[in-house]
């Protein structure tokens, strides 16, 4: 009754929100509108374990049950990157286009070797080809028409350069720049074998969570014998899913205005990398960091169900003298 008592008693709630790229690419700014507005802005995290994780807590005890959790954390620098660029070539037949578009693409490569970027690490990627039309008006005696005639093409390409030192990604858009080449769609980060950072997660939540178990058999449960359940979940969030964006300022009173007519202007947005909060986990391998990161998250759990204690029944017998005593028979 007092381990029952003891487990009603005890009870640890803690709600986990699990939600790279030096730069995000403009593919970020589709989030506008979603975060902040006049210097505040809404943490709208990423659950990393909401498709494969059934509990949401670290130690919750009720009556016959024991839930031990341990969530985990590791920022892991990037090993190299690809840059995708957009281009939109227009011309008044498709290989005009196609050959305008090729002069661009063919300096550039030239130019990227001179700073070590190889023509195997470059890829074309046919996007789009569609024809343009303008209307021609036709005039008659009373009236005139409009008739759609075709005017030219439109041809769209992806260029994808990879690299591996970070810090070439500003001589890569200085060239593409130069190249009339402006629209950086988006950063991707890639890390090398992500299984031995898996590894090294799980060996360090395996002996957190044995020594959180060992915690409780110190107090009297014991948990070696009982029915348990054993499970693990693991993600990761890369830098292009960690950016926000946000808009401070400060907007001046009409009535101190007095004035009849107001013109505004437009307030600029900002933009951050944003990493994932460390407040949800037991665990955080390389927490200081000074450039966008891969964060792999692992999560371990084991919940335990109790034995029902059985009552003791004790059998005792009286019986009454001729005196009318009450007095224990033994038997």
């Amino acid at each position: 009754m007092k381990q029952q008592q003891f487990i009603y008693a005890i009870l640890f709630l803690l709600t986990g929100q699990f939600v790279f790229a030096q730069v995000g690419g403009n593919v970020i700014y589709d989030k506008s509108n979603r975060y902040m507005q006049n210097a505040s802005y809404n943490e709208e995290e990423i659950d990393l374990f909401q498709e494969t994780r059934g509990i949401n807590y670290h130690e919750i005890i009720q009556e016959r049950e024991i839930t031990f959790q341990v969530n985990a954390l590791k920022n892991v620098k990037a090993t190299s990157f690809l840059a995708i660029f957009n281009v939109i070539q227009v011309a008044p037949t498709a290989s005009k286009a196609d050959s305008l578009l090729n002069i661009r693409f063919d300096r550039l490569r030239r130019e990227l070797q001179d700073i070590g970027v190889g023509e195997k690490n470059m890829y074309v990627d046919m996007v789009s080809l569609i024809p343009l039309y303008e209307y021609e008006i036709q005039k008659k005696l009373f009236s005139k028409s409009y008739n759609e005639v075709p005017a030219g093409f439109e041809l769209q390409k992806n260029i994808h350069i990879s690299y591996k030192n970070a810090r070439d990604l500003d001589k890569i858009l200085t060239l593409a720049a130069k190249n009339e080449i402006y629209d950086l769609v988006k950063v991707e980060y890639f890390a090398e074998n992500p299984e031995p950072v898996y590894d090294d997660l799980r060996k360090q939540s395996i002996a957190l969570l044995r020594r959180k178990i060992d915690s409780y058999e110190v107090l009297g449960f014991k948990l070696d014998t009982v029915y348990h359940v054993f499970s693990e979940s693991k993600s990761v969030a890369y830098p292009i899913d960690r950016y926000r964006d946000y808009q401070a300022f400060s907007g001046a009173s009409l009535e101190a205005a007095n004035k009849s007519s107001v013109t505004t202007v437009r307030k600029p947005k900002s933009m951050f990398y944003n990493k994932i909060s460390y407040h949800t986990f037991d665990i955080v391998i390389n927490p200081e960091i000074l450039e966008p990161v891969i964060q792999y998250a692992y999560q371990i759990s084991i919940k335990y169900v109790l034995n029902e204690p059985k009552a003791e029944v004790v059998k005792r017998y009286f019986f009454i003298d001729k005196n009318g005593n009450i007095k224990p028979f033994n038997y």
